[in-house]
């Protein structure tokens, strides 16, 4: 297993108990990261969406490494490129521990030799988004967000 993989396990891991950095300042106006009105709501919102979003993708991948015979090369292009977008999604929603973690991910996917490699920083990728969606979850007020919308609908 690459150092990398390791790392990204031990981030992963303190993260299972502690909620992130960036989570805990999501929501802090103080920090400055708020959206153009000053707001956390969209930022967080994006945030959201996104751990979704990027646990799919590699969910996708993954399983087509497992049931397709899909060459190791085109697997790490479409690894880099989802972890390249996706850094650059979660950049916008201030997330930057997340987004330096990707980042990292995606220059460590060129020294990559077996599938079983690739495997293992998908599984840990899968399992970060994961996570993070789990801190961020909580913060979301859907039940208010679903009351405001039923009355400007109805």
């Amino acid at each position: 297993m690459s150092s990398f993989i390791e790392k990204f396990r031990s981030v992963r891991e303190e993260m299972w108990a502690n909620k992130p950095r960036e989570i805990a300042e999501a929501l802090d106006k103080s920090k400055g990261y708020t959206d153009s009105w000053g707001s956390s709501f969209f930022p967080t919102l994006y945030a959201w969406e996104e751990t979704v979003a990027s646990r799919n993708a590699f969910l996708t991948v993954r399983k087509t490494m497992l049931e397709a015979d899909a060459d190791l090369n085109t697997l790490k292009l479409l690894t880099r490129n989802l972890l390249d977008l996706y850094a650059s999604y979660f950049k916008m929603t201030n997330m930057r521990d997340t987004t330096k973690l990707l980042l990292e991910a995606s220059q460590e996917v060129e020294k990559l030799t077996s599938k079983t490699e690739l495997q293992d920083l998908l599984e840990e990728l899968i399992r970060y988004s994961g996570r993070l969606h789990y801190w961020i979850e909580p913060m979301m007020p859907w039940e208010d967000i679903i009351r405001t919308f039923e009355s400007a609908t109805s």
